[in-house]
């Protein structure tokens, strides 16, 4: 926003186009602009139409700045398309021509000079301005099988026209990328506001070409595929962690009870702060899993060693355990809120990067203490009660 600001200021500049290389940018899609469609196909010359169609709907998207497309340059050619049925009957291969047509043009060396200080190589080519002149080209003769010489004009013809600079082939289909640089709004809600533009006005319907997703917005849905499988996987294992140490699947399960109140701490400052969903927020959430916890196990541990080895009631271990455990877990809290708090209220280089992390995991924690303290022992005690009741209601039975 700072480049483009500083550009706008400059009238003799007609455009401009700013590209991020850095970030998560660089991270994720290798740079460029974060929302790119490809236009793949065969056709060059529909495939430029529809490029041009893209380009001018993602630039009527509210968000996007300094939309691009990668039309291919092209620049003048001469051809020469040689007669098969002349060369056949010449007895001469398509190879035997360019060959010789290549000598003509760029030379091949045919001897080298020996000097008395280096050696130099020979090489025999048409002059400068025989090169430019199609009737000096067709008029280089060939020996045919026959050993007779032949002119290059007998055995097919030259053409001008022109040909792109280079191609760009994508999963062996030619290939134009379409991108935009994402500005004011998160990358998500644009890609979905251009697909909604790009299906209205059948682009995903045509049989000539094809769209295909990619830059930083495909990087992004796989990524966020994958932290949502590394989210299920963590919660999993940390259940069966303090199963195996509770020696109970009731106590892991009131522990876990947290977390769902810590994630809601966590969307609820990255709303607050104006931040966007993105693949370090949902980071944050990851390391919420882990650290979150920690408090609620302290808390029903203590209330069971109350209850196991000094023999207390519900109500008087949990009135212990809250009382005794108020201070670790506040001072855990503080100091892990305390060891993120440079890295949510972050403003420099790469805040962009780190900063949804740090206030992913500031908020969960902030929210998760006060559930800790609150909730984890209400929670404790509606489990015990309600199991106390399944046995009383069995001996009974």
């Amino acid at each position: 926003e700072v480049m483009r600001t500083v550009v706008a200021m400059h009238t003799e500049v007609k455009a401009s186009n700013v590209t991020s290389a850095g970030g998560m940018s660089s991270m994720m899609g290798g740079g460029g602009k974060p929302l790119t469609i490809e236009v793949r196909g065969d056709d060059l010359g529909r495939m430029a139409e529809v490029a041009v169609e893209v380009r001018k709907i993602m630039a009527s998207v509210k968000g996007t700045g300094d939309v691009t497309a990668d039309l291919f340059e092209e620049r003048p050619e001469l051809a020469y398309t040689v007669d098969y049925e002349k060369a056949a009957r010449a007895g001469l291969a398509p190879a035997q021509l360019g060959n010789t047509l290549r000598t003509a043009l760029y030379g091949t060396t045919i001897s080298r000079f020996r000097g008395m200080g280096r050696d130099d190589d020979i090489t025999l080519r048409l002059q400068e301005p025989d090169r430019r002149d199609t009737v000096a080209l067709g008029q280089v003769r060939v020996r045919s099988s026959a050993g007779q010489l032949v002119e290059l004009q007998d055995l097919g013809h030259f053409g001008e026209g022109v040909t792109p600079v280079k191609v760009v082939r994508k999963d062996k289909q030619r290939s134009i990328a379409v991108g935009a640089s994402v500005t004011g709004r998160a990358l998500g809600d644009v890609y979905k506001d251009v697909e909604e533009k790009l299906h209205a006005a059948g682009l995903y319907s045509r049989t000539d070409v094809s769209l295909v997703t990619s830059g930083t917005v495909k990087e992004q849905q796989t990524l966020y595929g994958n932290v949502g499988l590394m989210l299920v996987l963590a919660l999993l294992l940390v259940f069966l962690v303090m199963a195996a140490q509770f020696e109970s699947f009731m106590d892991p399960f009131v522990v876990m009870f947290s977390l769902p109140f810590a994630f809601t701490g966590a969307f609820g400052l990255l709303w607050a702060t104006g931040t966007h969903l993105s693949v370090p927020a949902l980071l944050g959430l990851l390391v919420l899993v882990g650290v979150v916890v920690k408090n609620a196990i302290v808390f029903v541990d203590y209330a069971n060693l109350m209850r196991r080895k000094h023999g207390m009631d519900l109500e008087e271990a949990l009135t212990t355990a809250a009382e005794r455990r108020l201070r670790p877990v506040l001072m855990t809290s503080l100091a892990t809120v305390a060891g993120l708090l440079p890295m949510a209220l972050a403003r420099g280089e790469g805040s962009e990067m780190w900063a949804p992390l740090g206030r992913a995991a500031l908020g969960g924690m902030l929210f998760s203490t006060v559930i800790t303290l609150v909730i984890v022992p209400v929670m404790y005690h509606i489990f015990e009660f309600a199991r106390r009741k399944r046995v009383i209601d069995v001996e009974v039975g």
